[in-house]
């Protein structure tokens, strides 16, 4: 939560900042970092501090986005390769 290095590799899951936020972000981070999840925080394409520019909700280029960003995070040293 607040960008330490957690020592341990880790299964990963994201968050789309704006989605989240809308539904009270951050709620159940505490939970995921007790069960020793690495969470990261998403700006989706053109919103928040993201570059690009967003096409509308759920489009096509958002999809490939979150895959990416799936594939990333998978890959990562401090990654398990778990997603959850």
């Amino acid at each position: 939560m607040d960008g330490r290095t957690i020592g341990t590799i880790a299964p990963s899951c994201a968050g789309d900042t704006l989605i989240d936020y809308i539904n009270g972000f951050g709620a159940g981070v505490d939970r995921l970092l007790h069960c020793r999840y690495a969470v990261a925080a998403v700006d989706a394409r053109g919103a928040g501090a993201s570059m690009g520019t967003q096409q509308g909700f759920f489009m096509p280029d958002e999809a490939r986005d979150a895959y990416e960003i799936t594939e990333w995070l998978a890959a990562q040293s401090w990654s398990t390769g778990r997603w959850g």
